[in-house]
């Protein structure tokens, strides 16, 4: 258990990373823009949740396309990374990231199309991650998003070069933590138009009409 003085230090020490940086072909726009609510899209929801949680260091691997939606909106708190390379998929984002950011002790990663995370969420896995080398939250089972890793991980990450070395198979070489979460949707992984339409009942608003809804 983490009191509230160690618990601050703990928390200035951590990082969450939003990974936003593909080109979201089967969706056919940018999921970071996608509506969550008539005031966010789903990258600004997740930023809330996550400074709600009071995780304010927040850094977000973008597509360079989404990263010109944020030069009107910028936010003191936010790191900004722009991925000219998204091909090399999420393990190169997530690098990116930890390079630009090697002296935490933990790091949330967080995939966009994950949207549901909650503030309630967070906040478990910030009391049980110190537990372990990396925590998940599971559900029925099923390990979930987003994942907290700790800087032991996260350097073996930053030294690995072999492009086609997935973040699972890394994970597979560390002590995991599980912490059990029942939280509705949390599962819900947006990648189509279809996905969208299940969980939000309409279709997508078109490439030129979205916009980061900004709280």
């Amino acid at each position: 258990m983490i009191n509230s003085d160690s618990q601050t230090d703990f928390k200035n020490s951590t990082l969450c990373i939003i990974l936003a940086a593909g080109r979201s072909q089967r969706m056919q726009k940018h999921k970071a823009l996608l509506e969550f609510s008539e005031k966010e899209s789903f990258i600004v929801h997740l930023i809330n949740e996550y400074k709600k949680a009071e995780i304010h260091n927040i850094c977000l691997v973008l597509n360079p396309e989404v990263a010109l939606g944020f030069n009107n909106v910028w936010d003191n708190d936010l790191s900004l990374i722009s991925n000219n390379s998204p091909e090399k998929g999420r393990l190169h984002s997530i690098r990116m990231a930890l390079k630009t950011f090697p002296e935490m002790e933990f790091y949330f990663i967080q995939n966009v199309d994950n949207p549901f995370v909650s503030q309630a969420v967070i906040s478990s896995l910030v009391k049980g991650c110190t537990k372990g080398d990396y925590t998940t939250p599971v559900q029925n089972g099923v390990g979930l998003h987003p994942i907290v890793i700790s800087n032991k991980v996260a350097q073996h990450i930053i030294s690995c070069t072999d492009e086609e070395t997935t973040l699972r198979e890394i994970l597979q070489q560390f002590n995991r933590n599980k912490i059990y979460i029942n939280e509705i949707n949390l599962a819900a992984n947006i990648n189509t138009q279809e996905d969208y339409q299940t969980y939000f009942n309409k279709i997508p608003l078109r490439s030129q009409e979205c916009t980061l809804g900004w709280w």
